[in-house]
Order: C-alpha cells, then structure tokens, then sequence
C-alpha cells in the first residue's frame, strides 16, 4: 500500500478519458434515481457501474453525495476522497467532503510546514507524472547526446539536464514526504470497534466514529492493521483502493 499504488492511478488518468462511464447505462440510471431522491437505487447504480469500467472522479463523487443524501457519511467521505484522488483539484468535490465531514463531526487540521510547502502544489499523481517526465527527458538527452556527439549543442543540453534532474528530484522528494497519504483509509460506520487482535473476539480497546481517517499499516484475516490496534475490513476502506465504494 506503498508507492506502487500510484503507478495504476497513473494509468487510469490516462486512460479515463477514452472509456466514457459518465455515458455508460448505469452512471445514467444513478443519475436519474439521484435527481429523483431514490438515493438507494443510485447508490446501487453507481456500484454495478463501479464493476462495469473504470472508476472516474464523477462517478465517485455522484456516489458520495447519494450516500451524503442517506446520512451515510463514512461511505461519503470516502467517495469523495477517492474523487479527489482522480480530480485533486475540485472544488465542488473539496466542499462535499468539508461538508460531509462537518456533519459526521470527523474535523481533521492539516498544518504543513512552511519548508515542505511546495511539495503539496501538486498531487501525489502529479508528482509521479512530473518524475515520469524528467525521466523521459533525461533519457532523450542521452540518447541524442549518443548519436549526435559533439554536433550536440552543450548549453540547452545541460539546461535540459539540470531542470529535469531538479524536476526528478522534487517529485520523489514529494513522494517520499507524502508516503503516508497512500496508506490512508476511512471509517466507515459509527461506532467500528478497534480490537487488541486480529480476531473477531478480540478484547476492544477503542471505537472510531465514521468518517475519521486512520492509516492503515498491513491487512490480515480480515482486518486492517492500525495505529492503536486492528480495525475490520468491514468497518473501513482504504482510500487508494480505486475499485470499490465502501460498502
């Protein structure tokens, strides 16, 4: 649950452009059902299409505000973290979540040091990409380097080389500053129970309210591993894990 997950993430911002689930028949019916107050049947809808394509930031964000709509604020959440993770930059899905967020009292403050400002400009998906392209670049260069030799002009080489390596250098900086965002996860229900053990009659040693993200450390037999003990798979969800909803 490390910086791999970045890699499929990656592909999927590509490749969402060409597969079109917006227009797909279960997108439309969850829409339709959404505009019409049958939160239920668009959730259901937004799940089969969930298992039909691709996930896009509309569809998880359609899905968060169905489940805001039923008071399911732990599902919300999530649906609109997982958006945010395929379209950083909304603000229409930034103020669902503040507000999905206020109503499950689930308040989270943020405070980033004035020195690593600049590795949050960018999302962690942009951050990969930037690296993907200084690497790009850096091996265009040397293979042009290779077969031009001296006819090689040196000025835009070495200004091609040095802003790409600063490039490359800033992205995995980022990346590796940021690593725990990949292993967030959220809470899906009231009341989940966080046990001593991985077992369901484990002694409990706390309880989380929906929608308070943790961060998820390892997973096994059905549980997730965290800061202060094990947590059912059942009662939370990681937020990278782009192929599900949550319930």
């Amino acid at each position: 649950m490390k910086a791999l997950h970045l890699i499929p993430i990656l592909l999927l911002s590509f490749a969402l452009p060409l597969l079109g689930a917006e227009s797909s028949t279960s997108f439309s019916k969850g829409n339709e059902a959404l505009a019409s107050s049958d939160y239920q049947a668009a959730i259901d809808a937004y799940e089969n299409q969930l298992k039909e394509s691709a996930p896009t930031a509309a569809l998880f964000f359609n899905l968060g505000n169905a489940h805001y709509r039923l008071g399911d604020y732990g599902p919300a959440i999530l649906a609109y973290e997982k958006a945010l993770v395929l379209d950083p930059h909304a603000e229409d899905i930034r103020a669902n979540l503040r507000m999905a967020r206020d109503r499950a009292t689930a308040f989270e403050e943020h405070s980033v040091p004035f020195w690593m400002s600049p590795f949050f400009w960018l999302s962690l998906e942009e951050w990969a990409l930037a690296g993907m392209i200084a690497l790009v670049v850096l091996a265009i260069v040397s293979v042009a380097r290779g077969l031009a030799g001296e006819k090689f002009s040196r000025a835009p080489q070495r200004l091609l080389v040095v802003s790409s390596l600063t490039l490359l250098l800033l992205a995995i900086t980022a990346v590796a500053s940021r690593h725990e965002e990949l292993d967030r996860g959220i809470v899906l229900k009231s009341g989940a129970k966080v046990r001593l053990s991985p077992f369901a009659t484990a002694d409990v040693v706390a309880t989380l309210p929906a929608g308070r993200t943790i961060q998820i450390e390892s997973e096994h037999d059905g549980f997730y591993k965290i800061e202060n003990g094990w947590i059912a798979d059942g009662d939370a969800e990681p937020v990278y894990a782009l192929t599900g909803s949550g319930d």
